[in-house]
């Protein structure tokens, strides 16, 4: 047995390191709520129909930072299904030329891309299927088709297509009931019941790289006022960190305050960041609700 002052350092250590778990882990859930899963996200889109998003490309070489240029659109609806399934689908259609503009890959030939996503969430609000697919306009042919699917605990998401340098590659990672999986280019209608200072993991689907990455997300700030329709409208900001090999890759999400409407969302690329910024409701329409 060792002796007291020992087991006392022992208790101390032990107790040390129980309060930081519960102060990173527990307390943030139990002081703000838990955060939102893919369950809810599912639950609050009651759209009436399909939503517009206009694609933007920062400016490098214009004095105002949120200078941006419109480069392609992206158009987002959800299907709720008799069987209670959820179908979560975009359709995304960018001019990669102009989204190059400015930047050392400027001069590539440019092709209008189009990238048609479908997400189904099954009735307990678990991922029950995804599909992506990246074609040129105009040609059915796909040049890159993402599919995933739950296979027990995990998540199998495979990638092919003559877009992907080495071959056929599937991804397996672990998944958590309900847990977020998202498209890059598929903005979600809603994000709701956001706090200050929760905290979760997604994983993002990127149609242009054919890669899956982890994400990690938290909800940083409120009131921020953001430019939209005809006036500032208060909004929750999110920010989403993914770790890569080479550097840390940041973006941010802009959630309407009071019921969660996701606004804009960026989606940072290799060398330029796209903002997808959700369009008004044209004038004596009903707003998306």
């Amino acid at each position: 047995m060792p002796p007291r002052l020992v087991s006392l350092g022992i208790l101390l250590l032990w107790a040390v390191s129980a309060s930081s778990l519960l102060v990173r882990d527990v307390l943030p859930d139990l002081l703000v709520g838990p955060p939102p899963d893919l369950r809810d996200v599912a639950r609050a889109d009651d759209s009436a129909g399909p939503t517009r998003w206009t694609i933007l490309v920062d400016d490098p070489s214009a004095e105002d930072p949120d200078d941006l240029r419109a480069v392609g659109l992206a158009v987002t609806e959800t299907d709720r299904m008799p069987d209670g399934h959820v179908r979560l689908g975009s359709e995304v259609v960018f001019d990669a030329g102009a989204m190059l503009q400015r930047t050392p890959l400027e001069g590539t030939d440019g092709q209008r891309l189009v990238v048609k996503s479908v997400l189904d969430v099954d009735q307990a609000g678990n991922l029950n299927m995804l599909r992506t697919a990246v074609r040129i306009e105009g040609d059915p042919s796909e040049l890159l088709i993402l599919e995933g699917h739950l296979e027990d605990d995990a998540i199998a998401i495979t990638a092919r297509g003559p877009m992907l340098v080495f071959g056929e590659r599937t991804f397996r990672f672990p998944y958590r009931a309900r847990g977020m999986v998202q498209n890059s280019l598929s903005p979600l209608e809603r994000i709701p019941g956001l706090h200050v200072g929760q905290r979760w993991e997604s994983r993002v689907v990127s149609p242009l790289t054919g890669r899956v990455e982890t994400v990690h997300v938290e909800v940083t700030d409120r009131n921020v006022m953001v430019p939209w329709g005809d006036g500032l409208v208060p909004t929750f900001l999110i920010e989403t960190r993914m770790a890569l090999p080479m550097r840390v890759v940041r973006a941010r999400t802009w959630a309407r305050e009071s019921d969660g409407l996701v606004l804009r969302q960026e989606v940072p690329l290799m060398i330029v960041t796209l903002v997808l910024e959700r369009q008004p409701p044209p004038p004596g329409a009903v707003e998306n609700r």
